[in-house]
C-alpha cells in the first residue's frame, strides 16, 4: 500500500502542475484567436434597428470572444461596396442586416440573425475545430480590410478613420485583457471619445484615442495611460469622419436658400396675402394670424413631403448599387436643374414648371384665396396651395431629401427641420412686414416681377456649384 501511494505521489504533484497550465494555455488560445464574423447592417434600416442593439450590446457580453467586424453601408457608401462582393462572393441575396461567420454560414434578416446566428455562434465559440478556417483571426490583415469598417469586442471598439496601420497593434489591442494595457509603446494621441452611430441610435465610450489611421475607444473605470510612443501620422479625413459621413449640413442648406428665393413661392404668396388683407383691411392682428397659419401650414405640409422623400431615399437600402453613387447622381441633377434655371433667368417663360407657375394654376390659386378670411380658412388654403408649389419647388428639395436619407434618423430630422424653416423664412417676413405696415402688397410684388430672373440666376449659379461638389464629391 505504502508502495503505491509512493508511486502516486509524484504523479498527482504533475498533474497539479500541467492541468492549471493546460488550462490557462487553452484559456490564452480561446482570448487569442477568438471566433470572427462579418457583419453589414445600415442606419436607416429598420430590422437593423432592432438587430444592432443586440448585437453591441447582449453580444458583446455573451459571446466575448467574437470579434464582429461591422460594415455600415449607408452612412459609409463604400462599405456597400464590400458588401456587394461578400453577397457575389458566397452566393448570398441582397439585403441587411447580414451576418457571415463562415463561407458556408452566413444569416440574412432580423430573425435569422438573432435565432440561427445565435446558435452558431455558440457552438463556434465553444468548439473552435469547427470554426471556418478562412475567417481564423490570425489570418485576417486588419489594416489591409476593405471599405471603412468598425471592429467590436467585449467593451471596445476600433473604427478605421484613413488608411493603413500597425496589424501587430491592432490585434494587441482587441485580444489583451485591459484595454488600455494595449497601448504600451503605441504611438497615441489621447482624444475625446466619438459616438458611433448604429441603427437607431448611437453607442458612446468611456475612453477614446486616436493611433494614426485607427480610432480607439473602450469602456471601464479610469486607468492610467502608459506614456505614448512615437506618434503615428494622422490622415486627412476631412469630411469623411467615422461617425456621421453624412453630406455636410452647409450643402442642404444652401439647397434651402436657393427653394427659398423662389419666384414661384413669392408670387403664390403675394396672391394669398392680397386675399387675407383684402378680407381684413382695417385689422392687422387678423392679417398676422391669417397670414401666419397659411405660411405655418404650408411648413407643415412641406415637412411631410420631405419626410416621404427621405424615407424613399432611404428605403433604396444600403446595399442597393445606386447608393455608392448617389452623391454623383443628385450632383449631376442639381447641375441640369441649375442650367435650366440660369436659362430661365436669360431667356424668360422657359424652364416649364420647374422655373415658373403656368397661369392655370395661378388661377387655381387665387381660388383657393378666396377663403383666407380666417385661420381655418388659410390653413385650408395653405395645404391645398402646397400641391400647386410643389413641381415648381421640387427640385432643390428632392436633391436635398436624397442627401438627408443617407444619414441617420436624429441628424436628417434636424436637417429637414432647418431646410424648411429656410424656406418659408421669406413667407414670414413678408408677412410680418405687411402686418406692420412696412411694406405693400404691391410693392412686393413689384419687386418680385422686377427681381425674378436675378433670383433665378442666382438659384441657378448656386444649383450649379453644389451639384459639381457633389459629383466631384468634394462636398
Amino acid at each position: 500500500m505504502k508502495f503505491r501511494v509512493a508511486l502516486l505521489l509524484p504523479a498527482l504533484i504533475i498533474a497539479a502542475i500541467l492541468i492549471p497550465a493546460a488550462c490557462t494555455g487553452a484559456a490564452a488560445d480561446a482570448q487569442e484567436d477568438p471566433v470572427v464574423a462579418f457583419y453589414f447592417s445600415g442606419v436607416g434600416c429598420s430590422n437593423c434597428a432592432q438587430v444592432d442593439p443586440v448585437i453591441f450590446g447582449e453580444w458583446l457580453i455573451t459571446f466575448p470572444d467574437v470579434i464582429f467586424i461591422e460594415y455600415e453601408t449607408q452612412v459609409h457608401p463604400e462599405n456597400a461596396v464590400v458588401h456587394e462582393e461578400f453577397t457575389r462572393m458566397y452566393g448570398i441575396p441582397t439585403g441587411t442586416p447580414l451576418l457571415v461567420v463562415s463561407r458556408e454560414h452566413w444569416f440574412l434578416g432580423k430573425r435569422a440573425i438573432l435565432e440561427d446566428g445565435w446558435d452558431m455562434l455558440t457552438l463556434l465559440q465553444e468548439n473552435p475545430g469547427s470554426r471556418d478556417a478562412a475567417f481564423a483571426f490570425d489570418r485576417i490583415d486588419l489594416p489591409d480590410l476593405e471599405g471603412r469598417p468598425t471592429i467590436w469586442r467585449r467593451d471596445r471598439a476600433l473604427t478605421r478613420i484613413g488608411t493603413g496601420g500597425d496589424d501587430g497593434l491592432l490585434r494587441r489591442l482587441l485580444i489583451t485583457p485591459d484595454p488600455a494595457a494595449g497601448l504600451e509603446g503605441a504611438g497615441y494621441t489621447k482624444t475625446a471619445p466619438v459616438p458611433l452611430a448604429v441603427a437607431g441610435s448611437s453607442l458612446t465610450f468611456a475612453h477614446a484615442v486616436t493611433l494614426g489611421s485607427w480610432l480607439y475607444q473602450w469602456n471601464g473605470a479610469d486607468a492610467t495611460l502608459p506614456a505614448p510612443g512615437a506618434l503615428l501620422p494622422t490622415p486627412d479625413v476631412s469630411g469623411n469622419t467615422p461617425v456621421t459621413g453624412t453630406t455636410p449640413l452647409s450643402v442642404i442648406l444652401a439647397l434651402a436658400v436657393v427653394d427659398a428665393i423662389n419666384p414661384c413661392a413669392l408670387s403664390v404668396l403675394a396672391v394669398i396675402l392680397t386675399a387675407i388683407v383684402a378680407h381684413n383691411p382695417e385689422n392687422p392682428r387678423s392679417v398676422f394670424r391669417a397670414g401666419m397659419a397659411f405660411v405655418g401650414t404650408v411648413f407643415a405640409v412641406y415637412l411631410l413631403y420631405g419626410a416621404v422623400i427621405v424615407a424613399g431615399f432611404s428605403l433604396l437600402g444600403g446595399t442597393s448599387p445606386i447608393r455608392a453613387v448617389l452623391p454623383t447622381v443628385l450632383g449631376a441633377g442639381a447641375v441640369l436643374l441649375g442650367l435650366v434655371y440660369l436659362r430661365a433667368a436669360a431667356v424668360p417663360g422657359t424652364g416649364g414648371m420647374l422655373a415658373a407657375l403656368p397661369g392655370s394654376i395661378r388661377s387655381l390659386v387665387a381660388r383657393c384665396a378666396e377663403g383666407v378670411a380666417s385661420v381655418p380658412g388659410a390653413c385650408a388654403a395653405g395645404a391645398t396651395v402646397s400641391l400647386f408649389l410643389l413641381p415648381c419647388t421640387m427640385g432643390p428639395y428632392l436633391i436635398a431629401g436624397g442627401l438627408i436619407g443617407t444619414g441617420d434618423v436624429v441628424n436628417a430630422a434636424i436637417a429637414l427641420l432647418l431646410y424648411n424653416l429656410i424656406f418659408i423664412l421669406p413667407m414670414a417676413a413678408v408677412t410680418l412686414g405687411i402686418t406692420l405696415g412696412i411694406a405693400r402688397i404691391d410693392a412686393v410684388s413689384g419687386w418680385r416681377d422686377a427681381h425674378s430672373r436675378i433670383l433665378r440666376g442666382v438659384g441657378g449659379v448656386l444649383m450649379v456649384a453644389l451639384g459639381i461638389g457633389l459629383a466631384a464629391g468634394i462636398m
